[in-house]
């Protein structure tokens, strides 16, 4: 049996930007809700570009377009073209009534991605819903704080939202003596792997489940008089995997010596197909998952860019085809340099709901109202 440490999950509350952005976050959209019907910042470009004559730097008769680096929002940018690129979330967000600052934004966004004859796209107004000013886009931040933030508050506006993204763990201690154990259900909807002692997703997903054996002075308190402390065993399993799975790769450590946080460039097996179905509870085989993405940091721990790969064909061809962002730069690559990069954040769609989650998006359906608003905030040719 395999025994490992504690795995110390991160604890964004623990975060001195998450909690200060959270706090800006929830003024903002008080403040957005509250004057919605005079938005005049959520126009879908930055100030400045002209919508009409800023084309994106595409090589695909402008099928895919790019979006602007407002200063330091490289890593904003890479999450938005996933979550653009899950059909599915793009449908929801759409569907979405809420009078949420943050979902018009994101409305308006995706409509201009979509719909905006090839113009590279802006998360100006994302930010500005965000609370995030000019200072803000300068300060590159972890793609891992982001995510949960950004699904955290769209949970709080509408669970659906979210709900594609969102698994169960069992958090377990089990007595290894005596009958005696203890567990809880937990939600997830991201997951953090290590990478310092695996070469792939399976290998991760093995030291993820592997149990912390509780002995000597380390033993399990069972606070009752029949058991006392007891030697136990201590982990996790999956109850439910998610319809798309998001893995945070563990690329930075903490170096005791010299006090301060690393890099770890090991290579990280990329798989284009993985079985889970054996870390998970009662499973029925269902468990077998596609890449869709591939989320890279290049640089170090203090500075560095990100960009990704999404597989664009998923779910429309059999061919593997497979396209770059890099801010507002899209172009064709291909599956050998995507999966020999090295990946700090991957995307995977259930085999079994590719037909659901990746099924094409259509502005029809789109109501005609917000289609009428949208194009109308963004200066573009209403046509219904």
């Amino acid at each position: 049996m395999n025994l490992r440490r504690t795995d110390n999950r991160y604890d964004l509350h623990q975060t001195t930007w998450f909690s200060w952005i959270t706090d800006r976050i929830t003024l903002k959209t008080v403040s957005i809700a509250a004057t919605f019907s005079g938005i005049a910042l959520l126009t879908g470009v930055a100030v400045g570009r002209s919508n009409s004559t800023q084309k994106n730097n595409v090589d695909e008769s402008k099928k895919y377009v790019g979006i602007y680096n407002e200063g330091a929002t490289c890593y904003m940018n890479t999450l938005i073209q996933t979550l653009f690129h899950l059909p599915e979330f793009k449908r929801r967000i759409f569907a979405s009534r809420s009078s949420s600052g943050i979902i018009y934004a994101f409305q308006k966004l995706f409509y201009n991605m979509q719909f905006n004859n090839g113009a590279t796209a802006s998360t100006a107004n994302l930010m500005d819903a965000f609370g995030w000013g000019n200072t803000d886009a300068n300060i590159q931040q972890d793609i891992q704080e982001l995510t949960r933030l950004l699904l955290e508050v769209l949970e709080n506006v509408n669970p659906q939202l979210t709900a594609l993204f969102e698994g169960q763990t069992r958090s377990y201690i089990e007595c290894t003596k005596v009958d005696f154990k203890s567990s809880r259900i937990e939600m997830f909807h991201d997951l953090q792997l290590d990478v310092s002692r695996s070469k792939n997703v399976l290998q991760s997903f093995v030291n993820y489940t592997s149990p912390e054996l509780l002995y000597g002075p380390n033993q399990y308190n069972t606070d009752d008089q029949r058991y006392g402390r007891q030697d136990a065993l201590k982990g996790v399993r999956f109850v439910t995997l998610p319809p798309v799975l998001m893995l945070h790769l563990e690329r930075y450590t903490f170096n005791p010596y010299t006090q301060a946080r690393t890099k770890i460039n090991t290579p990280y097996d990329v798989e284009l197909k993985i079985n889970l179905s054996r870390f998970v509870e009662d499973s029925d085989n269902n468990d077998v998952y596609c890449l869709h993405s591939v989320l890279v940091h290049k640089g170090n721990v203090n500075s560095g860019h990100y960009y990704n790969y999404v597989r664009t064909s998923l779910g429309v061809s059999d061919a593997d085809v497979w396209h770059k962002f890099n801010d507002d730069t899209v172009s064709e690559v291909g599956e050998y340099e995507v999966l020999s990069s090295k990946a700090y954040m991957l995307c995977y769609v259930r085999e079994s709901e590719i037909p659901n989650v990746m099924c094409k998006f259509q502005k029809s359906e789109i109501s005609p109202q917000l289609v009428e608003r949208i194009e109308r905030d963004s200066g573009m040719c209403v046509i219904l």
